[in-house]
């Protein structure tokens, strides 16, 4: 029997602009649409591989973050499916979705994929291009047509974008869904709390098993800062709107090279959040940068500041009641990377930074009141 297993090969697919993958960490992308993908050799590969107790080349950033402690794609999945943990069903159980970058935001470690501001960003400005993967997007005008044969094993539905709730799309899926008596699903909302669409938020009300991830990398300038676009005050008032659905709501925060300078002021603050709404099923988590390698988080040039940063974290975390405690050790192990990290890419972090403060009219050091290096 295999020591390694993953079923999202099997129950998964990660529909991006660029392609489809059996999941986020894969390496493995074909510029298809998702019908001709589960058909596609490549894929019949990666099952075959993990069949005979070998790991797929293109899962090995799982076991990288697995060997250093971090949570994997790979872990998150078997603890959601833990009926799946030898075997799973051939049959598409959860959507990803992720086909269209219509976005108003333009995140500092988002790419050109998955945000129509950072696209229009690199046309306008060239120098910027040399720190993105080229994006060659796909013709997804039948999306829509192209789910429909997955509704009927369907369990789970993500939607990301972009910002999911900003794409026309989505409304037709989840009317479409409603119409199939497909309400009982696990409907999973992926958003940057921007904005509330009345009328999406209408249909989703309709479904039984609804879950909010709300992306929130900081709190008040350092939100701004880092989710260009975003304005704290709104971003406030529309997650407790959401938190007064009764849904279950998580924040989801991405550790990088900026927010590991601030993330206690963020732990302090979901804290005061989670005390005024004790009674919702809410959580927060942490996924630390993994690519590009030039803002991962042990890549900060204030180490120390940084290693402070999350010891007051953790000590705030753990104070927490119902956060899931692998949280704690997330951020546990992250402390030891940065502790044993050796410098490097911070001279293309610096560059980095520099080049999107000029642009945006932004100042790294002011946001996280540092001294000039």
């Amino acid at each position: 029997m295999s020591k390694f297993f993953c079923p999202l090969p099997w129950i998964h697919r990660f529909v991006q602009t660029t392609g489809v993958k059996v999941c986020c960490s894969s390496t493995m992308q074909l510029p298809v649409s998702i019908g001709e993908f589960d058909k596609s050799p490549a894929l019949d590969s990666i099952k075959d591989t993990i069949q005979s107790g070998q790991v797929p080349q293109s899962c090995q950033l799982c076991i990288d973050n697995e060997l250093r402690g971090l949570t994997s794609t790979r872990q998150d999945a078997l603890r959601d499916w833990p009926e799946y943990r030898i075997h799973a069903p051939d049959q598409v159980e959860y959507l990803d979705l992720r086909y269209n970058n219509l976005c108003n935001f333009a995140c500092r470690t988002c790419e050109p994929s998955y945000s129509s501001i950072i696209e229009r960003e690199l046309e306008n400005n060239i120098s910027l291009k040399k720190y993105f993967n080229p994006i060659n997007k796909l013709d997804y005008s039948n999306i829509v047509k192209d789910l429909r044969p997955y509704y009927t094993s369907l369990k789970r539905l993500n939607l990301t974008g972009g910002e999911p709730l900003l794409i026309k799309e989505n409304l037709i899926i989840l009317e479409e869904l409603i119409a199939a008596g497909k309400t009982d699903i696990d409907l999973l909302i992926t958003t940057n709390v921007s904005t509330v669409n009345p009328k999406m938020l209408e249909l989703i009300k309709q479904f039984n098993n609804v879950h909010w991830t709300l992306s929130i990398d900081g709190v008040g300038a350092t939100a701004e800062y880092i989710r260009f676009g975003s304005r704290w005050p709104i971003i406030v008032k529309n997650i407790k709107s959401i938190l007064e659905l009764k849904h279950s709501v998580g924040i989801n925060t991405t550790v990088s090279a900026y927010s590991v300078l601030d993330i206690s002021t963020l732990v302090n603050w979901f804290k005061s959040l989670k005390e005024e709404y004790p009674q919702r099923p809410f959580e927060i988590m942490f996924h630390a940068v993994q690519w590009p390698l030039h803002l991962a988080p042990q890549v900060t040039p204030y180490p120390d500041r940084a290693c402070t940063e999350l010891e007051q974290a953790i000590r705030i975390l753990k104070t927490i009641e119902n956060n899931p405690a692998y949280e704690v050790d997330n951020l546990n192990n992250l402390h030891k990377i940065l502790k044993n990290s050796i410098m490097q890419y911070t001279n293309t972090f610096f560059e980095f930074t520099h080049q999107l403060d000029q642009l945006r009219q932004q100042d790294f050091y002011q946001t996280f009141n540092l001294k000039r290096i």
